[in-house]
């Protein structure tokens, strides 16, 4: 039980990040700006990509 509690604790930070771009991805589409963003295409490849119209 110590061990779970100390692996979801070691994740808090994790969550955190996601919820702050969860919030700036609404804030985007209730705002009905773009955005840039950067995401993997392989283990050390990158894109770009401007998201013209933020949709769910």
């Amino acid at each position: 039980m110590a061990a779970q509690k100390q692996r979801m604790s070691e994740k808090i930070p994790e969550f955190d990040n996601s919820l702050s771009i969860i919030d700036t991805l609404i804030a985007k589409r209730a705002a009905n700006e773009s955005f840039e963003t950067t995401f993997m295409l392989s283990d050390d490849v990158y894109s770009k990509a401007v998201v013209q119209k933020p949709e769910t």
